[in-house]
């Protein structure tokens, strides 16, 4: 991997839903190229589980009871910035509907959400869920102008 690299993954261990992994990854590269700074070598892992897998994860990592939209696994050094992003399309399909979007939307605000945390965002307080969500929106809105967010799922 070469300095300013970006290199995604892609794992689906789901079959509730119908994924496009090439759409999947080119919202990662281009939330990489929008968002890391130049230059850094990066590797993204995006690995979409179902509810049951997620509610597992949950409850050994976080503590918390039943499933969650998305975990984020930092693995990063000085020279690479690298994270798991665990993704649960059940749960995003939940949320698609309860806000009026599309399931490819929501999927692809989870990875940028992903990636924010990579970058050192956190949404542990309100301060902190605000600043987070704005810069999510920031970055859906650049995104929803290079890509059909409808394109990243075949549903």
């Amino acid at each position: 991997m070469k300095p300013g690299e970006t290199t995604v993954n892609i794992t689906n261990e789901q079959d509730q839903h119908s994924l496009n992994p090439d759409g999947l990854r080119e919202v990662a590269v281009l939330v990489s190229t929008e968002a890391f700074p130049a230059g850094r070598r990066v590797q993204i892992d995006l690995v979409f589980v179902d509810d049951q897998s997620m509610a597992a994860l949950n409850e050994t990592h976080l503590g918390h009871d039943g499933p969650t939209d998305i975990i984020t696994f930092d693995y990063s050094t000085p020279t690479l910035l690298h994270g798991e992003l665990v993704i649960c399309p059940q749960v995003a399909a939940i949320h698609a509907r309860k806000f009026d979007n599309s399931l490819g939307e929501e999927l692809a605000r989870y990875v940028i959400h992903g990636v924010l945390h990579l970058l050192g965002h956190d949404d542990h307080d309100s301060d902190d869920q605000s600043k987070m969500k704005a810069e999510e929106d920031r970055l859906l809105d650049r995104l929803r102008r290079q890509l059909d967010f409808n394109g990243l799922t075949h549903e």
